[in-house]
């Protein structure tokens, strides 16, 4: 059996992917993630898909000495394609860029929305993906945080289920960047995220203090670290 070890940020997707009975992932890279689940027990079934042969490749090697040949399935096709409308309950869109997501998803918002369950990912504009979700109509359950070497990673939770222990970011800041919604199990990294994203924002200014910048700047990172702060007061209040 190949030796892995998951990253923190596949081992939260692992846990919100728990209990499915079919799951997708999409870009699977290695297949360390639909390896892990089924090697659990966790899911049912897994179809790992990706754009380009090589990764499928390392896919099939790392299950070649696995004895689950009737529980997995290896497509290549780009996004979502290679998958039939709703024929998984959970999908899996990580380690990507949000403007390649939204690509992904808007190949077919019909099929996109069959599916129960999005779990997403993005490297990069993370804002940017919660607002097109929000415009398309799709339901943000919450947002999870974890924390990695030196980065943070943001995993997006799609799901018409709603999670009664949650904090709606959203409507105390106004600013999609710092979240939507967040659990109580995940309150202590997030607090610690928007720690780390106040120092950024404090970095950020004092390079614009040297380089004497335009004013607009300034008030753009101060209106941020000002939002920051609101967020953390009403957080480290709130009994999630």
């Amino acid at each position: 059996m190949i030796k892995y070890k998951l990253s923190g940020r596949l081992s939260m997707l692992a846990k919100l992917a728990d209990a499915s009975q079919r799951l997708a992932d999409i870009g699977t890279d290695h297949g360390y993630l639909p390896l892990h689940l089924l090697e659990k027990g966790s899911v049912e079934h897994c179809i790992l898909c990706d754009i380009n042969l090589g990764p499928l490749e390392n896919a099939k090697r790392s299950f070649r000495e696995a004895d689950f040949s009737d529980q997995t399935e290896f497509r290549l096709g780009s996004g979502i394609e290679p998958l039939e409308y709703a024929e998984v309950d959970t999908v899996v869109i990580a380690g990507m860029g949000g403007g390649l997501i939204i690509d992904i998803l808007s190949q077919d918002l019909k099929k996109s929305k069959s599916f129960e369950t999005l779990l997403l990912q993005p490297m990069t504009e993370q804002n940017v993906l919660r607002q097109w979700l929000l415009g398309q109509g799709f339901r943000i359950k919450s947002d999870h945080y974890v924390h990695e070497g030196s980065k943070y990673y943001e995993i997006i939770e799609i799901s018409d289920h709603e999670n009664d222990s949650t904090f709606p970011i959203h409507d105390c800041s106004n600013d999609l960047e710092f979240g939507y919604k967040i659990t109580k199990i995940n309150k202590d990294e997030y607090i610690k995220f928007l720690l780390y994203r106040r120092h950024k924002y404090e970095i950020i200014v004092k390079q614009l203090e040297k380089s004497n910048s335009q004013a607009s700047k300034f008030d753009i990172c101060f209106k941020k670290l000002n939002i920051i702060d609101s967020i953390l007061q009403k957080v480290k209040e709130e009994d999630l």
